[in-house]
């Protein structure tokens, strides 16, 4: 009896170190994984912010100031279904910035004198990679940004909106809510 005890104990070590060695193992395989799906969700996440931001009312091109339109913030505070909808969204920048999923919005204005909406990654290569922009138009364009030009709320996107930037199915409807 006293030997079987004895084996149980060192079977039971035996079972740690090899469970631990699992876990290791699963670990080191899925958090690249991981952060690979968080990525791609947020980057997901910012197309749908995207097409439901574009659809807010632009200011008159005429009163948008060189440094770019204020109000997103504004705006999505004066909805309570858009706050709702958009409960995480973060303001910054005096309300000319949203973060929201990892990912920055604003609106610029065009050399042309129309207005865009941006979304970029907060953080290129950890909250996302691609770069958005729904164009005066309303086409959602999107760009790889696989050097990393765009991230962080001092490097927004920038034109020409010509290739590499390629447009998702089709226009964003600019209908007010």
């Amino acid at each position: 009896m006293g030997a079987q005890a004895g084996n149980r104990r060192a079977l039971g070590w035996i079972d740690l170190a090899v469970l631990t060695g699992v876990v290791v193992v699963v670990v080191l395989v899925s958090v690249p994984r991981l952060e690979v799906l968080a990525r791609t969700d947020n980057q997901m996440d910012a197309i749908a912010v995207a097409r439901v931001l574009a659809r807010l009312p632009d200011a008159e091109p005429a009163a948008i100031p060189a440094a770019g339109p204020p109000g997103l913030g504004a705006q999505v505070a004066a909805d309570p279904r858009l706050a709702k909808l958009l409960e995480d969204v973060e303001t910054l920048a005096g309300g000319r910035l949203l973060r929201c999923h990892g990912y920055l919005f604003d609106r610029a204005r065009t050399p042309e004198g129309g207005t865009l909406l941006r979304a970029w990654p907060v953080e290129h290569g950890r909250t996302g990679t691609v770069a958005l922009v729904v164009d005066p138009e309303g086409r959602l364009l999107c760009h790889p940004n696989e050097d990393g030009l765009w991230g962080g709320p001092e490097r927004p996107p920038t034109g020409p909106w010509t290739a590499p930037w390629k447009e998702l199915d089709g226009a964003v409807s600019r209908a007010a809510w």
